[in-house]
């Protein structure tokens, strides 16, 4: 009957459910896959061993989160020697319902989810997009003071955050020093506009048409400051276009709730100075959500 559960209300074939943990909050299925043949050659009587062990997180029974612990093997075919780690074919199922996924413009990132995620639409969160700019911010000012004498140095002296920080945020007598540097220092000033500027798309763009539109004369006006690092900020505007505006394609989605997620993570790591025991650790992340730790953090 249960086997015929995991058909039903997971779409998982070809598993035989074994037994059943219960928890106050969730349900654990152990599950085993009924049979095994060669990847590569289809011989069905290639050898098993166990490798590892996936928890893996199906949809909910009821008010109770479940969870399905499959054994993982590595399958040794004695008819044409391969050898391969057992994938979990119910999986790839899983995979085709993203349809979305927000997340910064690393390299690795991007790569992994158009191997994996082939189809899904990417997402770049904007508030990765606005600290980039605010890095190409920063660069400027290191550059800009080593090129000063130590008089003028002295009027940068301790202002780094004054540039970084959002131009709403500052006290009047803030934007006014704000006002004064840029008019001083150019090329840092003509940084500081158009890192607002960029801001300011965030804000006023209503659909990914007026965005598109606005971050293309961006770039436009980044290449007429012959700035190198605005140059090189626009340059990657204009790879990552698509993605970009897909932000407003999808109801402003971003990544802050993994962000908060991965920050609970690391404070969890932090209070036993680190966990010896990998499972334990694993159902130590899986009640987080039920943990108070506002105040820890």
């Amino acid at each position: 009957m249960s086997t015929s559960l995991l058909y039903h209300t997971q779409c998982i074939r070809n598993y035989q459910y074994e037994s059943s943990e219960y928890g106050d909050s969730e349900v654990i299925w152990n599950i085993r896959r009924k049979s095994f043949c060669c990847d590569k050659c289809g011989y069905p009587g290639a050898s098993i061993s166990v490798s590892g062990e996936r928890l893996i997180k199906g949809e909910k029974i009821g008010n109770k989160h479940f969870f399905l612990r499959v054994p993982v093997h590595r399958i040794y075919c004695s008819e044409c020697k391969n050898i391969t780690t057992e994938q979990l074919p119910f999986l790839s199922s899983l995979k085709a319902k993203i349809s979305t996924v927000a997340m910064d413009m690393s390299k690795t990132y991007i790569s992994w989810v158009e191997e994996n995620l082939p189809n899904a639409q990417k997402v770049f969160d904007h508030f990765h997009l606005i600290k980039l700019m605010n890095d190409k911010l920063d660069k400027i000012r290191r550059r800009t003071v080593k090129e000063l004498d130590e008089e003028q140095k002295a009027l940068l002296k301790n202002q780094r955050f004054l540039f970084l920080r959002n131009v709403e945020d500052l006290e009047a007598d803030a934007k006014q020093l704000l006002d004064n540097l840029r008019k001083v220092f150019k090329e840092l000033g003509d940084a500081s506009m158009m890192k607002e500027a960029l801001r300011s798309i965030y804000h006023m763009a209503g659909n990914n048409f007026q965005a598109e539109t606005a971050f293309k004369n961006w770039c436009s006006i980044a290449r007429q400051t012959e700035i190198k690092e605005l140059i090189d900020m626009a340059k990657t505007i204009e790879n990552n276009l698509e993605g970009i505006t897909a932000y407003w394609k999808t109801n402003a989605l971003s990544n802050a709730g993994m962000e908060g997620f991965n920050n609970k993570v690391r404070w969890l790591i932090r209070q036993p100075y680190g966990f010896r025991d990998k499972d334990y650790f694993i159902l130590k992340i899986y009640n987080l959500p039920n943990t108070k730790i506002e105040a820890a953090i």
